[in-house]
């Protein structure tokens, strides 16, 4: 049974109010979340001090890393986990790559300390040579002697090769590194959609390498396609991706399950992680 991939987190915007009443609205909003993530991350140092004083060893992540990598969730009101607030407040240098306004905000509120990676996009570069760039910018605090925090939207272990490659790198010098688990849109599908993985298996396949691989299928299991959206594509773009190869991944998708029974659950295309 196919399930190819696709959830929108978004709330459905209100359309009665004026859009300077939703801008001081979402303002608030974001304020009072900010408030009560930073109360939240002081507890929580708070009962790791008192743990060090009994004996216990400190968690990792919150200051016996020299890096710690943490991910916002999909929609960070709601998914930003206590840990990864915790990191990011306590954070000497942090880095953060989201592009959602909310989820800039609230790291902001919680650090002001914070520097966007987003900038190092540019439209038509390489995004390896982007990556590239951006590991070096969090490793270049790590390497200053700065307790680093680096924070990537969704999960940060997943399509994330930033985050994996700092931690890397981080360890190969000799630095302490480790990464925060956090909420992934698989795991937003599997709610949204109410899918179980264990029911007959589920294969997860990145779009591009799908196609170009010909990766074996087993059609009595669940697939999911990720990164439909930047299907062939190696570069950055700003405003819009060519979707023209998606048609040749539709196409050996329905040759793939033809026949197959079962429901195919429709949805959107996530480019997210």
């Amino acid at each position: 049974m196919a399930k190819c991939a696709a959830q929108s987190r978004s709330a459905t915007p209100t359309h009665s109010a004026s859009p300077q009443l939703a801008t001081r609205e979402a303002q608030g909003a974001v304020g009072r979340l900010a408030a009560d993530l930073r109360e939240l991350a002081q507890v929580t140092t708070a009962a790791v001090s008192a743990d060090i004083s009994e004996g216990v060893s400190e968690a990792p992540g919150l200051s016996s890393e020299h890096l710690a990598v943490a991910g916002t969730g999909i929609r960070i009101v709601g998914q930003l986990t206590i840990e990864a607030a915790t990191c990011i407040r306590r954070a000497e240098r942090l880095h953060f790559s989201v592009s959602d306004t909310v989820g800039e905000r609230v790291i902001r509120a919680l650090n002001s300390r914070a520097e966007p990676l987003m900038p190092l996009y540019v439209d038509g570069k390489s995004r390896s040579e982007t990556y590239e760039e951006m590991v070096e910018t969090i490793m270049g605090s790590v390497r200053a002697g700065h307790r680093t925090a680096a924070v990537f939207y969704g999960h940060p272990g997943v399509f994330a090769f930033p985050s994996h490659e700092a931690i890397r790198r981080a360890r190969h010098e000799g630095f302490r590194a480790r990464m925060l688990p956090a909420v992934s849109a698989e795991d937003c599908l599997f709610a949204d959609l109410g899918v179980d993985p264990a029911d007959s298996g589920c294969q997860s396949l990145e779009a591009t390498d799908f196609l170009l691989r010909m990766r074996a299928i087993d059609t009595s299991q669940q697939l999911i396609l990720w990164q439909i959206g930047v299907l062939g594509e190696w570069a950055y773009r700003r405003m819009s991706y060519e979707l023209s190869a998606a048609h040749a991944r539709a196409q050996v998708t329905r040759e793939l399950f033809a026949g197959s029974r079962g429901d195919c659950l429709r949805g959107r295309i996530c480019t997210r992680r």
